[in-house]
């Protein structure tokens, strides 16, 4: 009979490879041998023959021994991965780990993390407009109009328009109270003793946003029974829209992702965000695997200044919320008004000739007085404040996305493969593959087919 003989062929103990070519000898078997361990004796033998194909199945060569007569005896053993290659390229397995494909999204834990860390950061201006501008609302008590908020309007100004209303609120001299009904019976030091212009703001804040964006313009400044000649805009908390800063960032990858994008979730990348006056908001990174921007809204309330920073996991507001945090980014400002403790009623009721003489007098120092009394008020004022002032130093920070990076050693996909998890025909796959719990039919003996099994499910290559 004929065998196939093979010389210096190469393939790995693990492998499904088949040779090609060889050259036919006449062989014949020695006594009492084995289909799994044959013997095969010939005469042209050569040394450096290393395999063997017999019929349908595959041998190594393991030994050769010389014998007399220029005979030799080739002792050999199967390889159940060639010889029943056919069975094994058209079953179907679970595969837990391949090397010509994989599942990019499963963590690899195959290679342990090291200590090297990477950093990436992303920053953009936060998109608050201050020091360059930005919106004073003030919260006036007056006769109401269309877009007042209960008996408060809310006027909207930049802090030019902000500073000249004060000036004409605590300015006596202007024409504003001049032209009221009353002044013209009192001298100007005793009508400052009377009124209190500060009373009727009942809010003062400044807002980072323009104030030009917001509300309706070109309204005349009305407070109490005083209207001033200052024009705001009026902010309708009830319809107008609330500023809206939007930002956008890229957002930076692990620099090993081509591995696998498990590198790009917990425990090897994170994300924080610093963002200002919310803080720093650790990010989900599960949430951004495949994502390429993340989306950020603050939404501020007009009145109370506080807002709320809502981060997306997209490029607008219509991909996941993945975070959500409250601040307040209004700073509130003090405004401060002189005012004499004695009621002004008393001087109303009073003619105005006594009024103006009191301090000429000399009754200020009888406290027994009644009209010294009313002396005492009006040389001993207190100052009262609305609100207290805030701090602004959170607009001189950037927002920032922060990512952190820990590293994992080098793979060798070549000779491990990658997690792929999934029911493939190991035919539709080449290189090295590991099956999970392994079964197939085949006319192999009981132990060819563990070999077999046992071999799948340490890894082997189809080739």
């Amino acid at each position: 009979m004929n065998i196939t003989v093979y010389s210096g062929f190469q393939k790995k103990p693990n492998e499904t490879k088949q040779p090609s070519g060889g050259r036919s000898v006449s062989v014949r078997l020695k006594d009492a041998c084995s289909r799994m361990n044959p013997i095969f004796i010939l005469k042209e033998f050569n040394l450096s023959d290393n395999y063997v194909k017999w019929g349908e199945r595959y041998y190594y060569i393991d030994d050769i021994t010389l014998l007399h007569n220029d005979l030799a005896e080739y002792s050999c053993s199967t390889d159940v991965l060639a010889t029943y290659k056919n069975y094994i390229g058209g079953s179907s397995q679970y595969i837990s780990r391949a090397q010509s494909a994989f599942n990019t999204y499963i963590q690899d834990d195959y290679y342990p993390a090291t200590a090297q860390k990477s950093y990436a950061s992303v920053s953009h201006a936060n998109g608050f407009i201050f020091p360059q501008a930005g919106t004073y609302i003030m919260g006036i008590q007056a006769n109401t109009v269309s877009k007042s908020f209960g008996s408060t309007t809310y006027y909207l100004f930049d802090k030019y328009g902000g500073a000249t209303l004060l000036d004409e609120i605590f300015n006596i001299d202007n024409g504003a109270y001049n032209t009221q009904a009353v002044v013209e019976d009192f001298p100007k030091e005793v009508f400052m003793t009377l009124i209190n212009p500060q009373q009727y703001i009942v809010s003062c804040m400044f807002i980072p946003v323009d104030a030009e964006t917001y509300g309706t313009s070109g309204h005349y400044v009305h407070a109490g029974w005083y209207n001033f000649d200052s024009q705001g805009g009026i902010f309708d908390p009830s319809f107008d829209d609330l500023p809206v800063i939007k930002n956008d960032f890229s957002v930076p990858k692990h620099p090993q992702a081509a591995r696998g994008k498990y590198l790009n979730n917990a425990p090897y990348t994170t994300y924080t965000l610093s963002y200002m006056p919310f803080g720093d908001i650790d990010l989900p990174a599960d949430k951004l695997i495949d994502v390429s921007n993340v989306h950020t809204e603050i939404v501020i309330d007009m009145i109370t200044g506080q807002a709320t920073l809502k981060v997306f996991a997209g490029s607008n507001k219509s991909a996941p919320l993945i975070a959500s945090k409250s601040a307040k980014v209004g700073v509130d400002i003090a405004v401060s008004g002189g005012v004499y403790n004695y009621s002004p009623q008393e001087f109303l009721n009073a003619p105005s000739n006594i009024a103006k003489s009191i301090m000429s007098m000399g009754l200020a120092g009888n406290p027994f007085s009644e009209f010294a009394k009313i002396g005492e008020a009006m040389i001993s004022p207190s100052v009262t404040t609305n609100g207290s002032n805030g701090a602004l130093d959170y607009l001189d920070y950037d927002a920032v996305l922060y990512a952190t990076f820990t590293h994992v050693v080098n793979d060798d996909i070549a000779q491990h493969g990658r997690p792929l998890c999934e029911v493939r025909t190991i035919g539709s796959l080449s290189g090295y593959i590991m099956c999970l719990l392994p079964d197939l039919d085949m006319p192999a003996t009981p132990e060819e087919k563990q070999k077999v099994i046992d071999y799948m499910s340490s890894g082997f290559y189809y080739t």
